[in-house]
């Protein structure tokens, strides 16, 4: 694959990471002018803390497709120690 080719691959790639962040801030904008939906100060904790766990996994995903493109040689199951 040419440099052309794996840079729109990590383009792409990284506009679909992004798009998911984008997707998970939107949960916490809710406010309580919306129907049915409850604003993030009255979210359990549990639901909070499953929105930082995926918040950060986009974004460790989001780094490390970087690194590897710009020829890091981290291992999938260490790399972040």
């Amino acid at each position: 694959m040419s440099d052309s080719e794996t840079l729109r691959l990590l383009h792409g790639q990284l506009e679909d990471d992004y798009r998911f962040i984008v997707h998970l801030r939107r949960g916490t904008q809710t406010c309580d002018c919306e129907p049915n939906v409850q604003p993030i100060r009255r979210w359990p904790p549990w639901a909070l803390a499953y929105l930082i766990h995926h918040l950060y996994t986009a974004f460790e995903s989001y780094f490390l497709r970087v690194a590897k493109h710009f020829g890091s040689n981290l291992d999938d199951s260490a790399w972040h120690r």
